[in-house]
């Protein structure tokens, strides 16, 4: 979709992204990825807890022509949960959207989310699908997300219901504040978008890719025992009657995770992102 010359009434949106020591040229990539969006009516909010000063300068080099771009560094550390509540504070645009410090969004993510929000005022939440890149930028395998309805509910019980970096959701929500729970080192995503799912937020996903998401390391080194018993924590405290049987299911999955050996879970992983890459190549090979 072509963004338009900017006007008046394009409602401003607050891009936080929470860095810790980076490698330059990956938060480098990442800044300029927001900041070359076809929709600019944008502010790029920085919360850099960074000690690696080859980090640091590629941080402020990318962000010092740009007026749009402010970098927040504070004394002591802040914490990437406690970071992006610091974000969200200092937020002034309608809507917020996450970004994480070695990812990249595609170019029309931003106008797309906001064209789908303006137009659907009944969603306070909306992520979408994503594309797995290596090292390298070289795209290795995608991961899609149900749009919503029983699909959606049925994914949330087993995984996140939406791909964090790709977020986007309303600053001001009728169902309350969205702060993330400064109490979760891991699983703060999943403990927002059910505490305020519970409270009546409607969450989303739009059904192409927004964002090339990197992978360094193993998955499930990513989301060891501790990340599950996060995940089960917040499970639990976001059971809702609306959606009692889903929650229900998500409990016993991330039970069976939190006692399943890591070395099988990583297979899991690695299955999936084999099938899902199959599947893109097969895509591919019917158009070429």
């Amino acid at each position: 979709m072509e963004q338009a010359a900017d006007t008046p009434e394009q409602p401003l949106v607050s891009v936080v992204m929470a860095t810790f020591n980076e490698p330059p040229h990956y938060v480098a990539l990442a800044i300029g990825s927001i900041l070359s969006q076809t929709y600019s009516n944008i502010e790029l909010l920085v919360l850099d807890d960074s000690t690696n000063p080859d980090t640091i300068k590629a941080i402020d080099n990318t962000t010092a022509s740009d007026t749009r771009a402010r970098v927040i560094r504070k004394k002591k550390k802040m914490g990437f949960v406690p970071a992006l509540n610091v974000g969200l504070e200092e937020a002034r645009g309608k809507y917020v959207a996450r970004m994480d410090g070695d990812d990249i969004s595609l170019p029309h993510r931003i106008a797309t989310q906001v064209e789908y929000l303006e137009d659907h005022p009944e969603v306070d939440i909306l992520g979408g699908c994503l594309n797995i890149i290596d090292c390298k930028g070289t795209i290795t395998s995608y991961r899609r997300y149900p749009a919503k309805g029983f699909r959606l509910a049925l994914y949330g019980a087993v995984r996140n219901p939406m791909a964090h970096p790709t977020v986007m959701m309303r600053r001001v929500m009728k169902c309350g504040p969205n702060r993330y729970n400064e109490s979760y080192h891991a699983a703060e995503d999943l403990e927002m978008w059910m505490r305020l799912r519970k409270r009546g937020a409607v969450y989303q996903n739009l059904p192409e890719s927004l964002l090339n998401y990197r992978v360094l390391e193993e998955m499930a080194r990513k989301r060891d025992h501790r990340n599950f018993r996060y995940n089960l924590r917040a499970r639990c405290a976001g059971i809702s009657l609306k959606f009692f049987p889903f929650d229900i299911l998500g409990v016993v999955m991330t039970m069976f995770y939190c006692i399943t050996p890591l070395s099988l879970i990583s297979k899991i992983y690695a299955w999936e992102n084999n099938l899902n890459s199959k599947a893109k190549r097969k895509v591919k090979s019917m158009f070429s």
